[in-house]
């Protein structure tokens, strides 16, 4: 009777710890929202907006840094780094804001090519790509992002 006591508390033990241990899920990119450009100076304009997530742990987590590139074609037009703590709640959706500067030239080449297909209401395909950096109870992981959007010509030369 004492062995299986003690066997049986050596099992719970042993789970629980491993439980404890279990690997975090990555926070899940929903989507980019409120994306909104600045007036043209110097040929560039700042672009701002909001990633929402989603944290499918059953504990909270903090995002400490996301670092994204934007591309249009294959042609990097923009680099975000936004260095901000935003804490996540349990199995929730939050919102982590950025800002970064779009370089005009390299999208006036891309119009170039297209031009009248983008200014008879053809979207300019957004590629983000990059790397969300979360911490867990002191433990930092990096999860990669990669998220297409569509946004009108329109939108991106109306500043």
């Amino acid at each position: 009777m004492r062995k299986a006591l003690v066997n049986n508390l050596i099992f719970c033990s042993i789970f629980f710890l491993g439980w404890s241990c279990k690997q975090a899920e990555p926070a899940e990119l929903i989507r980019f929202q409120k994306l909104t450009f600045g007036p043209v100076v110097n040929n560039e304009t700042q672009v701002r907006g909001e990633a929402l997530l989603y944290n499918p742990n059953s504990f909270g987590v903090s995002i400490k840094e996301i670092q994204l590139q934007i591309e249009i074609e294959s042609t990097k037009v923009a680099s975000l780094r936004e260095v901000k703590v935003v804490k996540a709640g349990a199995k929730k959706e939050f919102v982590v804001p950025f800002q970064g500067i779009l370089v005009m030239a390299d999208i006036q080449r891309i119009v170039e090519k297209d031009g009248l297909a983008y200014l008879l209401g053809k979207k300019v395909p957004l590629q983000f790509t990059g790397e969300i950096k979360t911490s867990i109870a002191g433990w930092s992981s990096r999860y990669p992002v990669n998220v297409k959007e569509e946004v009108s010509l329109s939108k991106l030369l109306s500043r």
